[in-house]
């Protein structure tokens, strides 16, 4: 349960308590009661109390110790994450030799015509010159499993559907080592036959995207300083 309900049940407990030990009178009005009150009236005090004692050690002990984790735990993991991101964004610029270009997911035809040998002959590697295209694609392998296996490394804080789309990536055919593209030998003109390889690993780079939006987002502005926030929040 959250913070949030077992706080509602705080105050009921300690309504209840307070009306126990100040009121008279409470239950001697029922028939049912009578004779019995004052270990009706035990029962339930020290049920009450045994819950705020409870609570205040769960707030003081759980709820303050993980929320001061969260501020330095969840910033790294979405650290990470946007470098993941970034990898795969910087990757398309490549194919779509558009260096400016944001956020963009192709679909599987794009894909298919990205990866055409004429697409490739005259490719710019923003960034690494020096780089072939399938050396590139070596270098973004080890840098996305390197930020991956330190995220699934960060412990209760990834939750199991970030767990889940980090190892459907992890997984992937994209990332898996000597496998066609990633191996050092591979023909550049074949590139074209592994379309669809690019287009799910993409897939599922987008649900990333999502899962960080939806969680991570808030916590990413905390790796900078208040005053270099506003210029970050507008760079995303």
């Amino acid at each position: 349960m959250k913070i949030k309900g077992l706080t509602i049940i705080f105050f009921l407990a300690l309504t209840i308590t307070v009306w126990i030990n100040f009121v008279d009178y409470k239950f001697s009005t029922l028939s049912l009661f009578i004779g019995k009150e004052d270990k009706l009236e035990e029962v339930i005090d020290n049920f009450c109390l045994s819950y705020i004692a409870g609570y205040f050690f769960y707030f003081i002990n759980v709820y303050l110790v993980e929320r001061e984790e969260k501020k330095s735990i969840l910033p790294y993991i979405a650290f990470k994450v946007i470098l993941i991101l970034g990898r795969n964004d910087h990757l398309i610029q490549i194919l779509k030799k558009d260096g400016k270009l944001k956020k963009h997911y192709p679909s599987k035809d794009e894909f298919e015509k990205l990866l055409d040998k004429s697409n490739l002959d005259d490719l710019k590697i923003f960034n690494f010159e020096k780089y072939t295209f399938v050396e590139y694609l070596r270098y973004n392998r080890n840098s996305i499993l390197k930020n991956i296996n330190k995220i699934l490394k960060s412990g209760k804080y990834v939750d199991n559907e970030l767990k889940v789309i980090l190892f459907s990536l992890k997984e992937s055919l994209f990332l898996e080592k000597d496998y066609a593209f990633n191996s050092a030998d591979f023909d550049l003109s074949k590139m074209k036959t592994y379309y669809n390889v690019f287009y799910k690993y993409s897939e599922n780079v987008k649900k990333l995207e999502n899962y960080f939006n939806r969680n991570l987002k808030k916590y990413y502005y905390l790796n900078y300083p208040k005053h270099f926030r506003k210029k970050v929040k507008n760079s995303l």
